[in-house]
């Protein structure tokens, strides 16, 4: 993949001479909440097209009593006069970060409604992305981003103690899609390995070696 060099948190995750035919697959897993929304906000513009999963173990810097009380804050707010207008508190991990990344990006135009379209998120790993190649971002995983002894916390725990009920299925569907994935690719490799050893077999028998010189022969 290419990258930008300056600034190195607009890095460029896609290829330029293919870039809308790319679909990017993100493993959210251990990634910064804010740095990991600026480089897939900036891909969607330049034409990508991006997938991020796992989006309920993404973190974010801090204990977890400040990061909740910083998210009551946000769902206080609302519109006094008719609430019905918004603005909208989400519950779902996938859906903040859907927010935020929604944020960096200028919807009010065409350009921005466009690539807004071409963001996926989801909570876990659904089946449709168990057997995809994922991707991750070396500059906005945690481990790069914070200090040893910074504490952190994922999405998933701040917005269960907002109203997010559904980790446990997420988990066990996450954990089925990944076995099921496995014991696809397994049965995939041993019908490769079979098909490999009935070729060898052909070619070492005498009257497929005969057939195949006077094929040959004819320009076949």
């Amino acid at each position: 993949h290419n990258s930008l060099s300056t600034p190195p948190y607009l890095m460029s995750l896609i290829n330029s001479d293919l870039v809308f035919n790319q679909r990017i697959v993100i493993d959210g897993t251990g990634h910064v909440f804010g740095v990991l929304a600026n480089i897939v906000a900036k891909n969607l513009i330049l034409g990508a097209q991006i997938v991020v999963v796992n989006c309920d173990k993404i973190v974010r810097a801090g204990k977890l009593r400040r990061n909740v009380e910083e998210r009551a804050s946000f769902m206080r707010k609302r519109t006094l006069t008719n609430p019905k207008l918004g603005p909208f508190h989400h519950r779902a991990p996938s859906s903040v970060f859907q927010r935020t990344v929604r944020a960096k990006l200028n919807i009010d135009t065409t350009r921005g409604r466009k690539a807004f379209r071409r963001l996926s998120i989801f909570d876990g790993v659904p089946a449709e992305f168990a057997f995809v190649k994922q991707t991750v971002v070396p500059y906005a995983l945690s481990t790069s981003r914070f200090r040893p002894q910074t504490k952190r916390v994922t999405l998933a725990q701040i917005c269960e103690v907002h109203g997010w009920t559904k980790k446990d299925l997420v988990d066990r569907m996450t954990d089925e899609n990944i076995e099921r994935a496995k014991e696809v690719q397994s049965f995939e490799n041993n019908v490769e390995e079979l098909r490999q050893k009935a070729e060898n077999k052909v070619k070492s028998n005498g009257d497929y070696q005969a057939l195949s010189k006077k094929l040959a022969a004819y320009g076949l």
